[in-house]
């Protein structure tokens, strides 16, 4: 996500949430920054108290990490597919779920976020900057967030996951379908059974008493 600042914020620094909370003065009352932002939304626990990180930011961050662990999965699982052969395309199926499902943990968390969602109304969102003139951290009102190209990403990732969730079931099956055709009717039913018993009692062979 990125908001986009008009001439008179020119001179006020956008921070990031370490540089916040490292600044100590988050939920200093000296300022608007605790009225409109920081005691607004729940970052304080009281004026001039200590300032943390938003869960949901947290949460957001932690699944947008586990959407890429789960496809950078999908790419090593793909290349077991030589041994495994239909299981590793399975592997890969099951890792693109979990990977669409960060995803979309992730978006709603977004969506139930009041801060982000007030940032997504018209000219309703606030900020924190450092203010350049006087070193001070102070709250800028009237913004609207706009999606950027973290945001298309994420929703680019969830779509390809999707339709490679697709083609991998589809791709497993198949190769299911060829082995039992190479295997042949006999042998598959063999293999199916286990060890190549059918059940019938040998015709020929020595009977031990």
């Amino acid at each position: 996500f990125w908001v986009k600042l008009n001439s008179s914020h020119a001179l006020r620094q956008t921070l990031y949430w370490d540089q916040l909370i490292a600044n100590g003065a988050g939920c200093s009352n000296e300022t608007n920054i605790y009225q409109d932002f920081s005691g607004r939304y729940g970052f304080c626990d009281r004026a001039n108290g200590q300032m943390t990180k938003p869960a949901e930011l947290k949460a957001i961050a932690a699944f947008v990490l586990l959407t890429v662990v789960f496809s950078g999965c999908t790419l090593v699982s793909l290349f077991c597919t030589r041994i495994y052969e239909s299981w590793g395309l399975r592997f890969s199926a099951i890792f693109t779920i979990l990977g669409m499902i960060s995803s979309v943990l992730s978006f709603s968390l977004v969506a139930a976020s009041e801060w982000l969602q007030d940032l997504l109304n018209d000219r309703n969102g606030v900020l924190p900057v450092k203010d350049t003139n006087t070193n001070q951290l102070v709250a800028i009102t009237g913004l609207k967030l706009h999606y950027g190209p973290m945001y298309a990403l994420m929703v680019s990732t969830f779509a390809i996951l999707l339709l490679s969730c697709v083609s991998l079931c589809f791709a497993a099956s198949i190769e299911d379908v060829e082995k039992m055709e190479e295997l042949g009717p006999e042998n598959a039913e063999q293999s199916l059974q286990g060890n190549g018993d059918t059940g019938k009692e040998p015709t020929d062979g020595i009977q031990l008493a």
